[in-house]
C-alpha cells in the first residue's frame, strides 16, 4: 500500500507539471494588461485540486484493479 501511495504522490507531481508547462504563456506572448498565472503558480493549483483525486480514487482504483487482475491470472493458471 506504501508504494501505491509513493506512485500515486509522483504521478500527481508529474500531472501538474506538465499541465503547467502545457498551459504556460511565455513573457513575449502575454498581452499587456492581462494577467497570466506563473508556472509554479499553477503547479501549485494542480496538486492543490488534482492531488486529492488522485489519491481519493486513484489508489482504490488500483487495488482493485490489482485484484481483478490476481483473479484472473490465479484462475488461467489452474486451465
Amino acid at each position: 500500500m506504501k508504494v501505491k501511495l509513493l506512485t500515486a504522490v509522483f504521478a500527481i507531481i508529474v500531472f501538474a507539471l506538465l499541465y503547467s508547462w502545457n498551459l504556460y504563456v511565455p513573457k513575449a506572448e502575454r498581452d499587456v494588461g492581462t494577467y497570466y498565472f506563473g508556472f509554479w503558480e499553477v503547479v501549485f493549483f494542480v496538486i492543490i485540486y488534482a492531488g486529492p483525486i488522485y489519491l481519493i480514487a486513484g489508489i482504490p482504483l488500483s487495488y482493485g484493479g490489482d485484484k481483478l487482475l490476481q483473479r484472473f491470472n490465479h484462475s488461467a493458471a489452474w486451465v
